[in-house]
């Protein structure tokens, strides 16, 4: 069976939106004993370490790149950008195509980006 990847930047009950959507769907899959992994940004990390084992989670780390980004006014549409770029490494360098589905969990949006790697399965 293969895992699935959800993917989105925020996972938390309190935004609401596509950021309760991920932890309703790895709630769900959880009880029904499916493999899945949140992969999400670090500013989650007080929900998700809360519900979720580490073996369940990857959180994409803010480095200096992104502080700069998130604080200079114009460059905000690339933090997604960023995030995607990381996403998509994590999962080359983790999994092999054939052992994941990624599910991404975000707006359909030019603002959120999707990036999924080569080779590998995507809704």
């Amino acid at each position: 069976m293969r895992t699935v990847l959800l993917i989105s930047p925020n996972v938390t009950d309190k935004m609401g939106g596509e950021a309760i959507k991920v932890l309703q769907f790895a709630r769900y899959l959880k009880a029904k004993g499916r493999p899945f992994k949140i992969i999400c940004h670090d500013r989650s990390a007080h929900k998700v370490t809360e519900e979720f084992t580490p073996d369940e989670v990857h959180m994409v780390r803010d480095d200096l790149l992104q502080v700069v980004m998130s604080k200079t006014p114009g460059l905000n549409y690339f933090l997604s950008l960023h995030f995607a770029l990381a996403a998509a490494r994590y999962v080359r360098r983790t999994f092999r195509p054939d052992e994941v589905i990624l599910h991404y969990m975000a707006p359909v949006s030019p603002a959120v980006l999707r990036l999924p790697p080569k080779g590998y399965d995507f809704v």
